[in-house]
């Protein structure tokens, strides 16, 4: 077995890359997790950075730059160091399976209408609940504000990966939140809330509803 300094190591992943290029694309999914999408495989692509399927193709490449030597865990912990790196400097996106979760979630959907029409939302989330079940994804939308909280909370990761930020905060005269526009939001002209015709007089009921601002 061959013997690989750093620099070496170094050179060999170039290699290795150069060889795993046309395969797979590195990104972070939502959560930030370093990512890799493999282009040949049809039922699941998206894999982590550490699955067996990515040490798999890694192991390949590793052979095929090193013409046939096997690598070792020292090198393997080396590269994939190097690789989470490379998914951490690329572009930060849905896996395939949160992307579907997300086009079934009518409360991100109605949200991010919501967002891309009035840009920021503070106050109680009873409003919010009540100027989002007139909009057109709201058919399935929980009944009480505390349901709709929850569903709101855990929605928030996902949230966050279209470029949305929510706060939820609980007080004394009930559940209060935030939701806002980040700098990766992107801005769908198309896309309208349909309010029944009440777009601006929304934003009125949320700025005349909020009087216990929170940071």
């Amino acid at each position: 077995m061959l013997e690989f300094g750093l620099t070496e190591k170094r050179y060999l992943l170039d290699f290795v890359l150069e060889n795993l290029d046309d395969k797979v694309e590195f990104f972070q999914d939502s959560k930030l997790h370093p990512m890799v999408r493999v282009f040949g495989d049809g039922f699941q692509q998206d894999w982590p950075v550490n699955s067996q399927r990515f040490l798999d193709l890694l192991e390949t490449a590793f052979y095929n730059a090193s013409m046939g030597d096997l690598i070792k865990k020292r090198e393997c912990d080396f590269f994939l160091s190097q690789i989470r790196e490379k998914c951490r400097s690329g572009e930060r996106r849905f896996t395939h399976y949160e992307a579907e979760a997300a086009e079934e979630n009518p409360i991100v959907q109605a949200v991010l209408c919501y967002v891309n029409a009035h840009e920021h939302f503070e106050g109680r989330t009873v409003v919010l609940l009540e100027i989002l079940r007139d909009s057109q994804f709201a058919g399935s939308f929980p009944v009480a504000a505390n349901n709709f909280s929850r569903r709101l909370k855990r929605s928030i990761e996902i949230l966050r990966g279209y470029g949305v930020d929510v706060k939820i905060e609980h007080q004394h005269s009930g559940s209060y939140c935030q939701i806002s526009r980040t700098e990766s939001f992107a801005i769908e002209p198309d896309v309208i809330l349909e309010q029944n015709g009440a777009g601006d007089d929304a934003q009125r009921i949320v700025t005349a509803s909020s009087p216990h601002r929170h940071p």
